[in-house]
């Protein structure tokens, strides 16, 4: 009965969530139609090269409607989905008392700036109120400059940074499992998060509670040190990565709780860098492709975690000195128009895209040297549609909705562009492999059926010529007994034919061998 239920709430969510790709009913007056394009066309630029704009005051309603429909039509045919209804209706209350149906539209406009880049802006259109709506309100709250940004140090190629409201968030967690799963399972949650605490100390709402509301998250890469990764016959190398994560918090309740967990293991060891104490583990071994150390340490008010203590080292600079991510000439370059009171930013450096290219042309290459040279081209021709380059992007909480304006190579048309190429790479990555292999073991079937017929052959030359087991035998012995034709091999490819009571054989162009045996 349990089980049958749980796969009733998932259908429901499923369906509630795919339903969102099928045609709204247009139920939308003229005049409010107009007036809910002027909400999202006031945030976004005409005159570009680019204007989208998407209504979407009745949509959520639509696509629930037609989720029940389909839910009802299943729960006919079978008993699983008996339940499956009711959960929907449930799914589509907490939506509600969360803010997600006063989602009205959205837009998108792309301007060229001349320089090969694009000032993009996209606004999803919500509802006003007097307080935004749970849901809306923990993405963030007034803009601001973001401290956390400022431990970001300047080595950082990627880096997202993000301000969001930790109780909202918590709390619209825990009212989603009572909304839609029941009091039951809210009541299973907390028991959960009761044991979690009086084991090994995990206080999950002490952990929401101690945190600001900014977190960072970066990808740096070593202006000196490389890695050679294991691609392709030589490797290739790139610089040096590392992971950073810095979380901007009220006290030591994470930090404590971790550091509980690592002190119980003989492979921490502790190191004080920059006068901040770090507990760092023992990681990869000195032949990994990549270094790896975990490390965690608190300080001026910020948990840090990272992939190797340098890491650490290298923000705690950049927190201190003020020479971090923000005086980068590239970051103050790309961020120039994009305003600097925000609620979260995205950045993607020059070199980050460069080695992301070299590491895509390593997987292609890899792909030819798998699968032949049909299937990476075309993966690498469609990938070579999309601008890649050095890219900016902010976040804008408004009392209307949600700004985000970017800046970098792509424009409303290359996006356009990648949103029809993505479903071609897809399906080129899954059908093309497939055909490949298919062919593949085609041909391995016909090379099996050549051999089986030589070997008849040479029994046949055998009986009526007595030849014992290991005498040797020709072509031209055996030609009589063959079919004209019967034996096509593909360019490359030997045959063997071998004395009687040993297997013929095939070599292969990379020197494989297929045999009977």
């Amino acid at each position: 009965m349990r089980s049958k239920f749980l796969r009733s709430q998932v259908m429901a969510l499923v369906f509630t969530f795919f339903g969102a790709i099928l045609p709204a009913t247009a139920d939308v007056s003229p005049e409010r139609s107009k007036q809910l394009f002027q909400m999202a066309a006031a945030e976004l630029d005409a005159g570009g090269d680019f204007f989208l704009y998407v209504e979407l005051e009745s949509a959520m309603a639509n696509l629930v409607g037609k989720a029940d429909e389909m839910l009802r039509t299943l729960a006919e045919e079978d008993d699983d989905f008996e339940a499956a209804p009711a959960i929907l209706q449930r799914v589509d209350q907490f939506l509600r008392a969360e803010g997600l149906h006063d989602l009205l539209g959205f837009g998108m406009s792309s301007v060229p700036r001349g320089d090969g880049f694009y000032l993009v802006k996209q606004f999803a259109v919500r509802r006003p109120a007097a307080e935004a709506p749970r849901f809306w309100r923990m993405m963030g709250g007034t803009p601001r400059s973001l401290g956390i940004l400022n431990a970001i140090p300047s080595d950082a190629e990627m880096a997202m940074v993000m301000d969001f409201r930790p109780d909202d968030f918590w709390a619209f967690v825990q009212r989603a499992v009572q909304a839609i799963g029941g009091d039951e399972a809210h009541k299973n949650m907390r028991n959960a998060l009761a044991e979690m605490k009086s084991g090994p100390g995990a206080d999950v709402d002490a952990m929401f509670a101690s945190l600001s509301g900014e977190l960072a998250l970066a990808v740096t890469l070593s202006p000196q040190q490389t890695t050679r990764l294991p691609m392709g016959e030589e490797g290739l190398e790139i610089p040096s990565p590392a992971l950073l994560i810095a979380v901007r918090v009220k006290d030591t309740t994470i930090l404590d709780w971790l550091a509980r967990m690592a002190d119980e293991s003989p492979q921490t060891r502790k190191e004080t860098i920059e006068g901040c104490l770090v507990r760092v583990g023992s990681g990869a071994g000195p032949d990994a492709p990549i270094p790896f150390q975990p490390a965690f340490g608190q300080a001026d008010g910020v948990f840090f975690f990272a992939s190797h203590p340098d890491a650490i080292r290298s923000a705690l600079t950049a927190l201190r000195g003020g020479a971090g991510l923000k005086t980068k000439p590239e970051f103050q370059r790309l961020f120039s128009p994009l305003p600097e009171q925000n609620n979260g930013i995205v950045f993607a450096g020059t070199r980050f895209a460069e080695t992301l290219r070299r590491l895509q042309k390593a997987q292609f290459d890899q792909m030819r040297e798998a699968n032949g040279g049909m299937p990476a081209a075309l993966l690498e021709r469609i990938w070579e549609w999309i601008p890649q380059g050095a890219s900016a992007s902010v976040r804008v909480m408004k009392p209307n909705g949600i700004l985000w304006q970017s800046v970098g190579p792509m424009g409303g048309k290359e996006a356009a562009l990648s949103a029809m190429a993505m479903p071609l790479a897809m399906i080129a990555g899954i059908s093309i492999p497939s055909f490949v292999s298919a062919r593949g073991h085609a041909q391995e079937a016909a090379l099996i059926n050549a051999l089986r017929i030589v070997d008849s052959a040479k029994e046949q030359w055998a009986m009526e010529n007595n030849k014992d087991e290991g005498a040797e035998v020709t072509e031209a012995d055996i030609a009589p007994y063959l079919k004209p034709g019967s034996i096509r091999l593909p360019p490359g490819h030997e045959l063997k034919i071998n004395p009687i009571g040993a297997s013929p054989e095939i070599v292969k162009p990379d020197g494989e061998t297929i045999t009977l045996d």
